[in-house]
């Protein structure tokens, strides 16, 4: 068995924690929060994870190359129970089924080959049952982003990525039978809705939910951003697409949008990241970035309604201050007043609200590394009120790849902390006030 709690020892990697001082003091069996980092001999980047009635299982990209993806079971004190490692795949998604796990990603290929996706069904110890790959498109890049199983049976489940192009990226949307991992039908979209262009950098965020409607069809939501260019002007917005494969020709709707579609000067950015779902609809999360600005300015927040539209008066952007410790809210209008270097990244519905974890730019001069970046866990309420906040960082840059809370209210986060060109993945588990 590997044990979890195990700092990287004769290195200047650390996290400070100014909520609890003596953590790891604590008994490991007595202790329901921690700090763990996953050292290896190559880097290693967490992609997705599955909660599990004992822990999650964690999905990771391993390998100088990216080219092999690292399955770890880690139990819920942080213990890594077992290591799977699954050559020539870029593993974005984990699913969890009652005797396994589905995991889909990108199959590595050979230069001139065209992309493939890449699924793997395994038991409940990680060993695999089944596989299969299958093309998007005759030649040329896809990319696979997220996937979630379509009905409430679980018998089918629905990809989503991009296809990759000169001029502009487009969306591919995929049927998988889960039982034999073969595809059922596959549909592309050039333009993502009304006929606006998706721009030369489309990119879709890390989850795809559910989204049910009047008629209780399975509809599929998701955050996105697009960029457009004219000359020298840029053009970053959000958007909010809803997928409804049950209407004629399985049409792509936009649940929402965040930004202007058309250059209009601004050069104001506007990136969707992430989206989770709630009892009183969906939360969905990324970074607003400042006009003229080259560095991310303010968290993204925006609330959705139970049917996906979007409720424009509830958008917010999130400042912090790392002077004074200090995180302020403000509404859309009021978007030029932040300041700062806050980024979004992830965020999961909570029991009375929602948890955000993201970065910001630490520029003291005691870190020693040039745009060092420290992770951020943000408390909302369901209104997007700011309950608490923490910060936890050390000398590195801190990027956070997923969170999510269990039954209790504790808050889990995964990441990579990258120090002198060497990538570790780190778990750091918190209570519901995200203390240890």
């Amino acid at each position: 068995m590997y044990k979890g709690i195990k700092i990287l020892a004769g290195m200047a990697m650390f996290f400070a924690f100014a909520s609890c001082k003596e953590w790891n003091a604590a008994p490991q069996t007595a202790r329901d929060t921690y700090l763990t980092f996953l050292d290896y001999p190559q880097p290693l980047s967490p992609t997705a994870v599955a909660p599990t009635d004992d822990g999650f299982v964690m999905a990771a990209i391993y390998s100088a190359q990216g080219t092999t993806t690292r399955f770890i079971k880690i139990d819920r004190r942080g213990n890594r129970i077992w290591v799977r490692d699954f050559l020539k795949v870029r593993v974005k998604t984990v699913l969890s089924l009652p005797d396994g796990f589905i995991l889909a990603g990108d199959a590595v290929h050979a230069p001139g080959e065209a992309s493939k996706i890449k699924m793997i069904k395994t038991d409940g110890e990680g060993l695999i049952q089944k596989q299969n790959e299958f093309p998007i498109r005759a030649s040329g890049e896809t990319e696979m982003d997220a996937a979630v199983f379509n009905e409430t049976t679980a018998e089918n489940l629905v990809v989503l990525g991009r296809m990759i192009k000169s001029d502009a990226d487009s969306i591919f949307i995929a049927k998988v039978k889960t039982s034999t991992l073969e595809l059922q039908w596959k549909r592309q979209e050039a333009a993502l809705t009304q006929g606006e262009g998706l721009g030369l950098d489309y990119k879709n965020g890390k989850s795809l939910l559910r989204l049910a409607d009047k008629d209780n069809k399975d509809n599929i939501i998701w955050a996105a951003y697009a960029q457009t260019y004219t000359g020298d002007i840029k053009n970053l917005f959000g958007v909010l697409p809803v997928y409804r494969p049950h209407l004629p020709n399985a049409t792509f709707m936009n649940g929402g949008k965040i930004g202007n579609t058309n250059v209009n000067g601004a050069n104001e950015g506007y990136q969707l990241k992430d989206i989770a779902s709630s009892d009183l609809g969906f939360g969905t999360l990324g970074t607003y970035t400042s006009a003229g600005g080259q560095k991310p300015t303010g968290m993204l927040f925006a609330r959705l309604r139970g049917d996906g539209s979007l409720e424009r008066e509830s958008t917010l952007v999130i400042g912090y201050d790392p002077g004074d410790n200090s995180v302020k809210t403000y509404n859309f209008a009021e978007r030029s007043k932040v300041s700062g270097t806050l980024k979004g990244e992830t965020i999961a519905s909570a029991q009375d609200g929602y948890v955000l974890a993201g970065t910001f730019y630490n520029t003291s001069p005691s870190r020693g590394v040039e745009n060092d970046t420290d992770l951020i866990i943000i408390k909302l309420n369901f209104l997007g009120a700011v309950l608490w906040h923490r910060t936890f960082g050390g000398k590195g840059k801190e990027k956070p790849a997923r969170i999510w809370t269990d039954p209790d209210g504790r808050i889990t986060v995964t990441g990579e902390q990258d120090y002198k060109n060497l990538t570790v993945g780190f778990v750091l588990k918190v209570n519901e006030t995200g203390d240890f």
